[in-house]
């Protein structure tokens, strides 16, 4: 509840609880068991030194997200990596598992050109998950043109998924990062022409 966007959300779960049907639920953080069960959910096979999970654990302090965010960039810095089917990851420093799940992410993103960039903050207008067709109709780019940058994207990066109905941010934080790195007058523009868009579809 520390950013402008989730300044209500204090008030909003104190009203909810005084409702009968309302219960809360308090979860306590994960063990450093717990937390190397998680990580090594991720992998088909791992091979992790004990240094390295007790490292991801303190970082973490037991906060789910947290971990996992830092694998996927881990794995981009190549401080994870796979032999033979087995991941096993390097000696990692201190510096190189960042504070935050936000400056994990801020980090991926330095690996983006200003394209790769300026399409993933249209797709964000969209949402956590997003259409591939409407990306390129924002862009007024060949369908095949948008879907292989966006797979190429994902594969390289791992900020996206693809799913079912088109792709999906790997974590909602990102699609908050993008969305926002468009000036404002931006982003009137880019919601105006996707219901433009949706409506003329």
């Amino acid at each position: 509840a520390a950013n402008d966007d989730t300044a209500q959300l204090p008030g909003m779960l104190l009203s909810m609880v005084r409702h009968a049907h309302v219960h809360q639920v308090n979860l306590s953080p994960l063990s450093d068991t717990g937390t190397r069960t998680l990580v090594s959910s991720c992998f088909p096979r791992e091979g992790f030194t004990a240094e390295f999970l007790d490292l991801l654990y303190r970082r973490s302090g037991g906060i789910p997200m947290q971990p996992l965010e830092y694998v996927r960039f881990l794995v981009q810095r190549g401080v994870i990596y796979e032999v033979h089917g087995l991941w096993i990851n390097r000696d990692p420093e201190e510096e190189d598992i960042p504070n935050t799940v936000r400056e994990a992410i801020q980090r991926r993103l330095e690996s983006l050109n200003d394209a790769e960039r300026l399409l993933l903050s249209l797709a964000a207008v969209q949402g956590h998950c997003f259409s591939g067709t409407l990306v390129a109709s924002t862009l007024s780019q060949s369908l095949t043109r948008t879907l292989r940058e966006l797979e190429e994207i994902g594969r390289r990066t791992r900020l996206l998924e693809s799913t079912e109905r088109g792709f999906r941010f790997a974590h909602p934080i990102l699609a908050d990062v993008f969305c926002k790195s468009l000036p404002e007058s931006g982003r009137r523009h880019a919601h105006v022409r996707l219901a433009h868009i949706i409506e003329r579809d």
